[in-house]
């Protein structure tokens, strides 16, 4: 049994239809957007602060007022010529292509440059700023701000240190990197794009962070439809694609699972011929009108989502699509991340028959718990919660969690200045969160 990084260090073959992306690449990629790359990767300049006030200044209330605000943003999108080509002959592999074309390259007599997709320089354009090879990143000095707080950081190292020497990965190039100013902006949203080498472009999309900013947005998806971050992840694969000809595959872990569905279901139907897939990764879901849209369900067929046996995150809300559920060597809400999730000697991830009863218990519980409200009174409390931690003077979970027995009353205090309506919806939503627990637990003895 092994790692990502075992699948990496096994990856000898280049993108091809031979040896096409699949979920293993997914993850790699995913993982690598919670790097905080150094100056010499390109960025993509764009106000993504102005995309998150019009958003909540001008509320899109429905699906169809969401495309038609991105149809705006895609509106110089052309659709490439070798669409059909890759239609037919996606790079896409399933478990059982893996089986039979992925045996560390022995299956093939053809040297690595040999066979391509037949994408020439013609399919795409030019006119991004030069991109920053991945293996240029393996240098001792950039290790500690590449990863300071990235989970399981030394093992982040030693996946760069397997890439930078696979044949698969190392010439891969990096660009249009997106992340916030500072840890205090109250615009959470990361991203990065890779460009394989075959025609195809990788757009990860990071997951949410720690601070209270990042998961006041993710709470406000049980009310509002987008979320800044949504809105923002259309806006930035819009700014790509309407320079890049070649395909795309998008996808994330956490959260940027959820942006990565979000920003293809959005697209118009020109781009969404473009897209080979999209990976989520322990991504949340949507609300229940999302799922049924025109846009989702014109992409359903090419979302692989994969979560844990033991998942907390990749379970919320509704996603409308099977999972892939895997083994993970960790326990509780460290199985989320991808760094533990277990590989079979075959390059596989080894798969699970269901998730755990907690895992199952909990997502019930918080579930039934948010859709009890109507959207109004969520918006309420979860508005009112988090800005009463905000006045508290925390930016950060962790800072909470370090010392709780002085976070917690200090949060108390700022709830009881609120309005008397507020503080008692607050009350209500928390005492609603109890009851409804206790309620399920008879369910959880009996799995």
């Amino acid at each position: 049994m092994g790692t990502i990084i075992d699948y990496v260090k096994n990856a000898v073959m280049p993108f091809s239809i031979d040896f096409p992306f699949n979920e293993a690449d997914a993850i790699v990629f995913s993982q690598l957007s919670y790097f905080h790359f150094p100056s010499e990767v390109p960025r993509l300049q764009f106000d993504a602060t102005a995309v998150s006030h019009c958003i909540l200044q001008q509320p899109l209330h429905s699906h169809m007022d969401a495309s038609r605000y991105f149809a705006r943003r895609f509106q110089t999108v052309t659709q490439s010529t070798c669409m059909q080509r890759f239609i037919e002959n996606p790079l896409i592999a399933t478990p059982e292509q893996r089986h039979h074309r992925f045996s560390l390259g022995k299956s093939s007599q053809e040297t690595p440059d040999q066979k391509t997709n037949g994408i020439t320089p013609d399919n795409t354009v030019t006119s991004f700023s030069s991109p920053y090879p991945l293996k240029h990143l393996l240098r001792s000095e950039y290790y500690s701000s590449l990863v300071y707080d990235v989970a399981y950081s030394h093992h982040n190292i030693e996946l760069l240190e397997a890439l930078g020497s696979s044949p698969r990965f190392r010439n891969v190039m990096i660009q249009h990197f997106v992340e916030p100013d500072s840890p205090t902006s109250p615009v959470r949203f990361s991203a990065v794009t890779f460009d394989l080498g075959n025609g195809v472009l990788y757009i990860a999309f990071r997951g949410t962070d720690s601070t209270v900013a990042g998961w006041h947005d993710n709470y406000r998806m049980t009310f509002l439809s987008p979320v800044p971050s949504q809105a923002i992840a259309a806006d930035y694969f819009a700014r790509i694609a309407t320079e890049w000809n070649g395909m795309f595959i998008l996808g994330g872990h956490s959260k940027g699972g959820n942006l990565a569905i979000y920003a293809s279901a959005v697209a118009p139907h020109v781009v969404q011929h473009r897209i080979l897939a999209v990976y989520s990764l322990d991504g949340p879901g949507f609300s229940d009108r999302f799922i049924h849209s025109h846009g989702f369900l014109t992409i359903k067929n090419r979302i692989h989502k994969i979560i844990p046996e033991g998942s907390l995150i990749g379970t919320l809300l509704l996603s409308n699509s099977d999972s892939h559920i895997v083994k993970s060597t960790a326990s509780g809400i460290m199985q989320h991340y991808p760094m533990t999730w277990v590989f079979n000697d075959q390059n596989q991830l080894v798969a699970s028959d269901h998730v755990t009863a907690l895992s199952a218990y909990i997502t019930k519980t918080v579930n039934q718990w948010m859709w009890k409200f109507e959207p109004a009174k969520r918006r309420c409390f979860i508005d009112g919660f988090f800005d009463s931690i905000t006045k508290a003077g925390y930016t950060d979970f962790i800072d909470i969690f370090a010392d709780l027995k002085t976070s917690i009353p200090k949060i108390y205090a700022e709830i009881r200045q609120l309005p008397s309506d507020e503080r008692k919806l607050i009350s209500m939503f928390l005492t609603g969160l109890v009851n409804i627990a206790v309620n399920t637990l008879p369910e959880l003895w009996h799995r």
